[in-house]
């Protein structure tokens, strides 16, 4: 029984899956170059409401009995992590929503750490490398970046920009354009789009 728990440990405390959530199977598939690592919930776990926060609420049913995310690798193996997706109802609020887990966000097939791996690859490479880097295709690559920067954008305050100074690069051969605003002050990048010309400034005064 020690060895068990010991084995189990290793991947619990590597992983860093907070209570209710625990390791309880993992497997090697070496002919796939694959670790799967299985995670489930304690037995009468309650969770907070997802739509208004209330805590306490019990399992209503299973949304997903076999979700899956992209880790970072264990060792040389490229690793998937696998958890049954329970849904509450809450008593509060009366919405059945799917739980929010800590390790990855939701809608994403990565867990947070390997999206937060690809993209300090990508200040160094072109997407295209880091998905073969890492192995996977640079469509879904391409959304965790767009994602975060949209999130970034969300989050700028211009509020006392004053000069703004616009530049326009090639991205790709056939007159693909980016045009670039510049916070002239700061030096700071604002605001980026496709394109170039009288449209762009349409597209950045909605910003």
């Amino acid at each position: 029984m020690k060895n068990f728990e010991e084995e189990y440990n290793v991947f619990q405390d590597a992983l860093e899956i907070p209570k209710p959530w625990y390791v309880f199977h993992n497997e090697l598939a070496k002919e796939e170059n694959t670790l799967h690592i299985y995670i489930e919930y304690q037995s009468g776990a309650e969770f907070s409401c997802p739509n208004c926060g209330k805590t306490g609420c019990k399992v209503h049913d299973i949304q997903d009995q076999d979700r899956t995310w992209r880790h970072l690798n264990f060792w040389q193996y490229k690793t998937i992590l696998h958890a049954r997706m329970p849904r509450v109802k809450c008593e509060s609020c009366g919405k059945i929503r799917t739980v929010v887990i800590d390790w990855a966000r939701p809608g994403a097939g990565f867990s947070l750490l390997f999206e937060h791996h690809v993209l300090s690859l990508m200040v160094e490479m072109p997407v295209a490398a880091v998905a073969r880097e890492v192995g996977e295709h640079d469509t879904r690559l391409w959304r965790v970046f767009k994602y975060y920067v949209n999130k970034a954008m969300e989050n700028i305050d211009v509020s006392n920009v004053t000069r703004i100074a616009m530049d326009e690069t090639s991205r790709a051969k056939g007159h693909k354009y980016v045009t670039f605003f510049i916070d002239m002050d700061t030096k700071r990048l604002i605001f980026a789009t496709t394109g170039k010309g009288a449209d762009v400034l349409q597209v950045f005064s909605q910003f």
